[in-house]
């Protein structure tokens, strides 16, 4: 909803937006979406995708959910974090896969 809520305010200021959320699946039996939230995140400069395969931000780790917006809007751009996960192995201790 609020990638919907925030694609409205964007059109207001008279830009297009497109919201894609994170729920969107196009392929459920591939677990596949219009786009992948994390590889954006990871161009966005949100965090790095780690060992367990999830967005890593440098805050809250894997618990995000993340969905997408699209848009014409003149943004201030970010550059990819430079950093991952090191020798942190703490996701591996405690993934019963």
């Amino acid at each position: 909803m609020i990638g919907y809520l925030l694609s409205r305010e964007i059109e207001k200021k008279g830009y297009k937006a497109i919201p894609f959320a994170a729920s969107q699946v196009i392929d459920w039996q591939n677990q596949k979406g219009h786009i992948s939230h994390k590889h954006i995140g990871v161009i966005a400069g949100t965090g790095w995708i780690g060992r367990s395969n999830l967005l890593i931000d440098p805050v809250f780790g894997a618990q995000a959910r993340y969905n997408t917006v699209l848009t014409d809007m003149p943004l201030m751009v970010d550059k990819p974090l430079e950093r991952g996960c090191g020798d942190c192995m703490a996701c591996v201790a405690v993934c019963p896969a």
